[in-house]
C-alpha cells in the first residue's frame, strides 16, 4: 500500500511530532546508494501555478538518479534533476528543471532537499502539473511522506564528492563558498533590510536526523511590500498566510514562528535542495551570505567544474582507489524504515 498523504495550501499531511520519527542517519551516510522502500502519494497547490497538483514518489533502479515526471503530458516525459535541466531565467523564487519551455516542472527544491539530506540516491517523481505542490511552504509534508516508507539501501556503491580546496565565488553583495570537510555543513547568513527579519546565521550539520528536526519544518516567507509585485509578474497565485511567512513592516502577519530564526533555517533547506542538483551527494562545508537560487546555480556551476577538474587529473592507481572506494568503516545496509 502506497503512503497516501493529502494536504492542501494551508495543510500539512499527517505531521507527527520530530520526536516520534524513527530515523537511521546510516542511511544518510552509507556508503551504499538508497531508494524509498514503497510508494508515496501527496497532493497539493502550486503556490506560484495557483494549480491543484498530485505527486506521486516511486522506488528507482541504482544509478538511475532523482528524475521527474510529467504524467499530464503526452509520453510522461522525465526530466533528470541535474544542473543541466535548470532553466537558468527561471530562478526567481523557485528552482524549476525542464526539457526547453515545454516540458519543465516548478519549484522543486524541497522535495530534493529531502532527498539529499535523507539519502535518497534513486526514485522517480510523477507529477501531473507545471508545479510541486507547496503544502505549508516547508518541506515537512514531503520528508515526514519519505519516512512513512522508508529507504532501503541498493547493491549498488554511492560515489561522494570531496573538496579539497576551497571554491569561492563572490558576486558583491553575494558570497558563497564551499570548504573541505568529512562531513556535509552549512553555515548561511541572512541580512534583509527589515526590522521584523533581524541578522540571522545558522550552522547545520546535515543528516537524516537533523534535517527532519532542525531544518524540514522552516517554512518560506516574503515580505508584505512584494506581494503586489509578485503577484503582477503572474506569480504566487496560490499564496495564502498558510504557506509562508509574511512580514510587514517590523510585524509578522501569522505569527508564531516554528524557530526564532526559522527564515534562515528555511534558507539552508533552498541551498540543500539546489546542491542535490549536482547528482552525487558532496562532502564539504557550504556557506553562502545573502544568496538565493540564482546565485546557487551559478556558484553550484563552478562548484561543479572545480570537481570534475580534479576528478580528471592525473592520479595514481592508489590515489584514485582511495577517491572512489566507499569507506569501508562506515559501511550499513540496514535503511531507516518507519
Amino acid at each position: 500500500m502506497p503512503c497516501d498523504l493529502h494536504a492542501g495550501i494551508g495543510g500539512a499531511g499527517r505531521i507527527c511530532p520530530a520526536d516520534q520519527w524513527k530515523v537511521n542517519p546510516l542511511a544518510f551516510e552509507s556508503p551504499y546508494q538508497h531508494t524509498l522502500g514503497g510508494e508515496v502519494v501527496l497532493s497539493g497547490v502550486g503556490v506560484h501555478s495557483g494549480q491543484p497538483a498530485r505527486l506521486r514518489l516511486l522506488p528507482s533502479e541504482p544509478d538511475t538518479g532523482l528524475r521527474f515526471r510529467r504524467v499530464d503530458l503526452p509520453g510522461a516525459p522525465e526530466i533528470p534533476a541535474t544542473l543541466d535541466y535548470v532553466l537558468a531565467d527561471q530562478l526567481a523564487r523557485r528552482t524549476t528543471l525542464g526539457l526547453g519551455r515545454t516540458v519543465s516542472v516548478a519549484t522543486v527544491e524541497h522535495l530534493l532537499a529531502c532527498c539529499l539530506a535523507l539519502g535518497v540516491d534513486n526514485a522517480v517523481f510523477e507529477v501531473n502539473a507545471e508545479e510541486m505542490p507547496f503544502f505549508d511552504g516547508s518541506a515537512q509534508s514531503l520528508a515526514h511522506g519519505i519516512q512513512q516508507v522508508g529507504v532501503v539501501a541498493q547493491n549498488r556503491a554511492r560515489q561522494p564528492m570531496t573538496i579539497h580546496e576551497p571554491v569561492v565565488f563572490n558576486r558583491y553583495p553575494v558570497q558563497m563558498a564551499a570548504f573541505p570537510s568529512h562531513t556535509l555543513r552549512i553555515t548561511y547568513f541572512l541580512d534583509f533590510d527589515s526590522a521584523a527579519i533581524p541578522k540571522q546565521s545558522g550552522h547545520y550539520e546535515i543528516t537524516g536526523e537533523s534535517f527532519l528536526r532542525e531544518l524540514s519544518p522552516a517554512r518560506t516567507f516574503c515580505l508584505w511590500q512584494d506581494v503586489q509585485p509578485l503577484l503582477e509578474q503572474g506569480l504566487i497565485k496560490g499564496g495564502s498566510l498558510d504557506c509562508a511567512i509574511v512580514i510587514d513592516g517590523d510585524r509578522l502577519l501569522n505569527g508564531p514562528l516554528r524557530f526564532p530564526d526559522e527564515c534562515v533555517r528555511h534558507k539552508a533547506i533552498d541551498l540543500l535542495g539546489d546542491l542535490c542538483l549536482l547528482g552525487r551527494p558532496i562532502r564539504a562545508h557550504l556557506t553562502a551570505w545573502r544568496a538565493g537560487h540564482l546565485w546557487h546555480f551559478q556558484f553550484l556551476r563552478e562548484l561543479q567544474n572545480a570537481l570534475v577538474a580534479v576528478e580528471n587529473s592525473p592520479r595514481t592507481p592508489c590515489e584514485k582507489q582511495v577517491m572512489s572506494s566507499p569507506d569501508m568503516r562506515t559501511q550499513n545496509k540496514e535503511a531507516f524504515a518507519p
